[in-house]
């Protein structure tokens, strides 16, 4: 969504954290010399900017050889559970962020602290029920994303009661969460009309809105998000957890490669993950949703159909459009429920992927889910084999989206 510059506030186009071994304060001390000393500091806008070209200089080179390496960088964000949270803004009339409003000093290693102060900057996402926008942790200075919703007393009580819960089922999953393929939960605020939840901050946005802005994958890139997102669902089922609504506008996708799962909005929790429970209703979304959930009346699903729903990304990346693209939903929901079929893998993707590819999603796409592998099983496929020489720093994928930062 296009929303209006201002100088005052955060752009998801910017670097996705300041390093923890930098203060905000000295940052902000030196832009006041270079004005000439006239008390101006720069906007969040301003010092993230500026910070982007050094940070990654410093950040990308350690993180790519790890990855080279087949294990993924954990860039672990400070949660703020049990802390006091007050919303800092910059002084009225103006534009830019003044030292009173940052902390003197940052430690080397931020611990939970007291007060959490934060600055809320550009809106950068907006859903069903909510508005996500990029933060500043004033105390740390880290960038965060803030989930907001509005809860209005004078609407539907049944939906606002509904939306709530679903609030309450997504901060109880994600705050006992921790996987580097699993988006950071780092604590909520409660007001009397609004509820925001604090996560880490991915720069390179959705899969879903790379495919939009950039057009299908290639397959190198395909097999490691895949991989990823295999071992971050590996993890959540383990933990007893349904996602329930795995899509690629579900996904996101750091700077370096990395891929994490997001959006615990309609999660489950089950004691028997991978039995099927006649408690589970049709939930979702409709093109990415395995057969049983729309058969799901009477009859109930598991976490298998979360792994339908990775082969449903896969096609998505693959084709650079959604499943069942030609099909509107209840042309889908027909073929599902009633025809039992898969979505069909388009000619222009089956002749230019790899056999492995083809199986690996037709492997996900087993009609019935007693026979449909696990995540676990999944992983040691041949599509998900880490290359050793795979660097996504060198993807024509990473040459888009840092064309994409660098034009802004």
């Amino acid at each position: 969504m296009s929303q209006p510059e201002d100088e005052g506030t955060l752009r998801a186009d910017q670097v996705s954290s300041l390093q923890r071994g930098d203060t905000v304060v000295s940052i902000a001390q030196r832009n006041m010399r270079k004005a000439g000393g006239l008390g101006r500091t720069k906007s969040i806008r301003e010092t993230v900017k500026s910070q982007y070209q050094s940070m990654e200089k410093r950040a990308i080179p350690s993180r790519v050889n790890t990855l080279k390496s087949g294990d993924i960088v954990r860039r672990k964000s400070t949660k703020m559970f049990g802390a006091r949270i007050e919303q800092v803004k910059p002084p009225r009339g103006s534009r830019m962020i003044t030292l009173d409003t940052i902390q003197d000093t940052l430690p080397l290693h931020p611990e939970r602290q007291p007060t959490f102060k934060w600055m809320k900057g550009q809106l950068i996402g907006k859903g069903t029920f909510g508005k996500v926008y990029l933060g500043m942790n004033m105390t740390t200075g880290e960038l965060i994303a803030v989930k907001q919703v509005e809860v209005k007393p004078n609407e539907d009580k049944e939906r606002m009661k509904e939306l709530v819960k679903a609030l309450d089922i997504e901060i109880d999953t994600m705050q006992h969460l921790d996987h580097p393929n699993i988006v950071q939960y780092l604590g909520c605020e409660r007001k009397d009309f609004s509820i925001s939840i604090f996560l880490e901050y991915i720069p390179g946005g959705s899969i879903g809105s790379c495919l939009r802005k950039h057009g299908k994958f290639e397959e190198a890139v395909v097999s490691s998000l895949t991989r990823q997102t295999l071992s971050g669902l590996a993890y959540l089922h383990r933990e007893g957890i349904l996602h329930r609504d795995l899509k690629a506008d579900n996904i996101l996708l750091d700077l370096d490669g990395t891929c994490k799962i997001s959006d615990f909005g309609i999660s489950k929790k089950s004691d028997n993950i991978y039995g099927n429970d006649i408690t589970n209703s049709m939930q979702g979304s409709v093109f990415w949703m395995a057969p049983e959930v729309i058969r799901s009346q009477g009859q109930g699903y598991s976490a298998k159909v979360d792994i339908w729903s990775l082969g449903c990304v896969v096609l998505e990346m693959f084709a650079g459009r959604r499943p069942w693209s030609k099909e509107e939903a209840i042309g889908a929901i027909y073929k599902l429920g009633s025809l039992n079929q898969a979505p069909p893998i388009p000619d222009d993707v089956s002749q230019n992927i790899s056999p492995g590819a083809i199986s690996f999603m037709y492997d996900c796409f087993t009609i019935d889910p007693a026979d449909r592998p696990t995540a676990e099983t999944l992983l040691r496929a041949p599509f998900c084999f880490f290359d050793p020489n795979y660097n996504f720093l060198d993807t024509e994928l990473y040459g888009k989206i840092r064309g994409a930062f660098d034009n802004h």
